[in-house]
């Protein structure tokens, strides 16, 4: 296995869909939270979803021409970074009230 992470386009497009859901859940929270805008989170899932297996499977000219398994393992980093994001915005609200 190839662990040179900056050649793999695989690896970027997980940091990237990992990163893009993390700042998601962060800016959403910033902004209409706390606590978390839950709907909003649900929109995001929502979106997610839809772009992964919906658009994502489609054929070469309107979608990626995924398979079902990369669509899975994408929306598994979305969902695992808007986790994190989730836990980090928690852990900043608590640090926050403790402070004031």
């Amino acid at each position: 296995m190839n662990w040179n992470w900056e050649s793999n386009s695989q690896y970027l497009a997980q940091i990237g869909h990992f990163l893009g859901a993390a700042l998601f859940v962060l800016v959403a929270g910033t902004f209409w939270g706390p606590p978390l805008p839950w709907g909003i989170i649900a929109i995001g899932v929502a979106v997610a979803t839809l772009k992964e297996f919906l658009l994502d499977l489609l054929p070469s000219p309107y979608g990626e021409g995924d398979s079902f398994v990369d669509s899975i393992v994408d929306w598994t980093f979305y969902i695992l970074g808007g986790v994190v994001g989730s836990a980090l915005f928690e852990v900043a609200v608590h640090l926050h009230r403790f402070a004031s």
